[in-house]
């Protein structure tokens, strides 16, 4: 039984030889999609009901590493976000550059995060990647 910051504790089957009772680990629940493309389902393994994947590195995208699960440090919290943890709550914004071919004010793509900023009227800046 793990809790996972839901109401009850949820039936998750681990084989992974470095789990252990109070370790802080991520856990992707049913209906999630990881970055390899498995779906977490319900499933039976070992004779018992899943209900939930806790995760190692490789299975996050997160390094090669697949000797066991990921344990992550105390300042975890049961049930926070992944993400929120990795300080990873970024969004991404598609751009059409086609659509761009007859606004010459956003020619300048490096410019396009500080306009989105504004729209959007965050109040710290960020450190942009362009690709």
């Amino acid at each position: 039984m793990f809790d996972v910051g839901g109401k009850e504790p949820l039936d998750i089957v681990c084989g992974a030889p470095n789990v252990s009772a109070g370790q802080l680990v991520p856990v992707a629940l049913l209906g999630a999609e990881l970055p390899n493309g498995m779906k977490i389902e319900e499933r039976e393994v070992r004779g018992e009901k899943s209900f939930g994947m806790i995760c190692a590195e490789d299975e996050l995208g997160l390094g090669t590493e697949h000797a066991g699960i990921m344990v992550l440090d105390k300042k975890a919290k049961i049930g926070e976000p992944f993400a929120e943890y990795l300080d990873l709550d970024d969004v991404i914004f598609e751009v059409d550059n086609k659509s761009l071919s007859n606004r010459p004010d956003l020619w300048d793509i490096s410019a396009l995060p500080a306009k989105i900023a504004v729209l959007l009227e965050l109040k710290t800046t960020k450190i942009f990647k362009t690709f």
